[in-house]
């Protein structure tokens, strides 16, 4: 829609900072207006409000140009311009400005469009700049974004690992499932199984002491992947379809319960207990520092060495605490104004009834293509 295409463009002057320093909101709703009266070049309707204190900086015919004019179109010319420059296209824009006024172009169908596009401008400015600032951010948006960003704030302890994975098997929930493809019955598959398991599990751990060195998540990575072909061979890939890869994942756990008693009631993601447990005990063995690496841990599908680069502390915090506050205006205030704007248009436009004439759009487009 043509309304909203032209509010975008106000709320990126906005974002940008291209307000008006010395506008100001209307003290009460004003629901009509009629071109003022100008009755000549010193009129205030002309001139606007200037300050008998403000320094004049140059004068057209007597109309003046105030420091504090020149100031505010430096900053919205932008870097690069010179007052000099600055103040010699303000004088041409006075110059073209009287001489418009003085051909008749001072009529509502000229300037009328310019007028409800500026009080529009303004409404924006002074609504979603002025007044909506990160310390003005209501409650109701801090709300929001904690809602949809809960996870930083409110967690058990958060394990950042890389997990060296080399699995026998991907059918997470039934592993009497793996093997499907080349074996017929259960007993063939849980054999075959278990002989993955007997066969590479010597391997994982002579893998292992290529990796014990490493001291961050992607020197990790990269020995994992330089090693576990010389330690695992295609012959032990192909015969057992194994899984080598790495897999980069954190995970939330209660390490003050146990892994059955915490997932009574499911919180968050759950992992097989060795996974969870293997993290808890590698960190807490290490002093509760990073990084460290696990020993090899044996899951129901396959075989992993956790590397653990980082840890966060447990914490359970709320949309009220300061702190939560104070994050969300610094990190999240842009993009919850800008998505707060879009709403309200929505809302404006629901409430006013607006409406896409989609026949008239559709000849308008079939014009251009013909074109």
């Amino acid at each position: 829609m043509q309304w909203y295409a032209t509010t975008i463009c106000f709320t990126a002057c906005v974002m940008a900072g291209c307000t008006s320093l010395e506008s100001h909101a209307p003290a009460s709703p004003i629901h009509e207006f009629n071109l003022p009266n100008i009755n000549g070049f010193d009129s205030p309707h002309w001139l606007g409000t200037v300050s008998s204190d403000d320094p004049v900086v140059a004068t057209v015919n007597g109309t003046k140009i105030t420091q504090s004019m020149l100031e505010r179109q430096l900053v919205l010319a932008g870097d690069g311009a010179t007052p000099a420059s600055v103040l010699d296209r303000m004088i041409a824009f006075e110059l073209l400005a009287r001489n418009a006024f003085e051909k008749g172009y001072y009529n509502e169908p000229t300037v009328g469009r310019v007028l409800r596009s500026t009080m529009a401008r303004r409404w924006v400015e002074h609504t979603f700049a002025e007044e909506l600032r990160p310390a003005t951010m209501p409650q109701s948006g801090i709300d929001e974004i904690f809602q949809q960003a809960r996870g930083i704030y409110d967690h058990f302890t958060r394990f950042h690992v890389v997990d060296a994975q080399v699995l026998c098997c991907t059918a997470v929930s039934d592993q009497d499932s793996c093997y499907r493809d080349i074996l017929d019955t259960v007993p063939e598959r849980r054999e075959h199984l278990a002989l993955c398991f007997e066969q590479v599990g010597p391997q994982v751990d002579e893998l292992r002491t290529k990796l014990v060195e490493a001291k961050t998540a992607d020197e990790f990575i990269r020995q994992f992947e330089t090693w576990s072909p010389d330690y695992i061979p295609d012959a032990l890939r192909d015969t057992f379809q194994l899984v080598v890869a790495p897999d980069d994942y954190r995970f939330q756990y209660d390490i003050n319960t146990t892994y059955e008693k915490q997932f009574e009631k499911v919180r968050y993601r759950v992992f097989y207990k060795e996974i969870m447990e293997g993290a808890k005990n590698t960190w807490l063995e290490n002093d509760a520092n990073t990084p460290v690496s696990s020993q090899v841990i044996r899951s129901p599908i396959g075989f992993h060495i956790l590397f653990i680069h980082k840890v966060d502390p447990e914490r359970h915090l709320t949309s009220t605490d300061e702190v939560v506050k104070d994050d969300i205006r610094k990190n999240a205030f842009e993009a919850w104004r800008k998505a707060h704007f879009a709403r309200t248009m929505a809302n404006y436009c629901e409430s006013m009834g607006c409406e896409v004439k989609r026949e008239g759009l559709l000849l308008l487009q079939e014009a251009e293509e013909r074109q």
